[in-house]
């Protein structure tokens, strides 16, 4: 590869990687073609992309971006994959697909943290930021509701003594 085409190759990669909210290195060794482009699809679908990189084109964007705590995991097959929008949702995915096929999480970075990959494995179990929502949503209305039912019963109590004392009265 002339050094034209590194050079390029890395200011692209570098456009895709400057506003990603989460970055993961992954080793796809033992992965064939078919298997990585349903991998690939699965990424996709969910607004993530992945792609197979020279470590070299790597090394030299994680550098200008002053990612380097990545550079240790650039040995071997890797593939970097990376998203705009839920930075801990590809190592979910990841995470199932690799059930099917072994796939390595080299480490990554998500949210200008950086995380092993024994952390990405922790990150992957926790639920979607919509799900923590809706638990949360579930556990502050709980005891609202309990403190309503607390004080509407005994008006309740009351409407029905004054409903018998009518009936009686009638």
């Amino acid at each position: 590869m002339k050094k034209e085409e590194k050079q390029r190759n890395v200011e692209i990669l570098m456009g895709e990687l400057k506003d990603a909210t989460g970055i993961y290195l992954v080793d796809f060794t033992g992965l064939n073609a078919q298997e990585f482009r349903k991998l690939r699809s699965m990424m996709r679908s969910q607004n993530i992309k992945i792609k197979v990189i020279k470590n070299i084109i790597a090394r030299m964007t994680l550098e200008r971006l002053n990612l380097k705590n990545l550079l240790k995991f650039l040995e071997g097959p890797t593939a970097v994959s990376y998203s705009y929008e839920d930075p801990i949702l590809p190592s979910k995915i990841l995470k199932d697909f690799s059930k099917e096929k072994e796939v390595v999480i080299k480490g990554g970075i998500v949210d200008g943290s950086f995380f092993s990959s024994e952390e990405i494995k922790e990150l992957a179990i926790i639920p979607s930021r919509e799900v923590l929502l809706q638990r949360l949503l579930f556990a502050l209305s709980n005891p609202l509701q309990r403190l309503r039912n607390t004080l509407c019963y005994p008006i309740q109590n009351i409407t029905g003594v004054l409903t018998q004392l009518s009936k009686k009265q009638s």
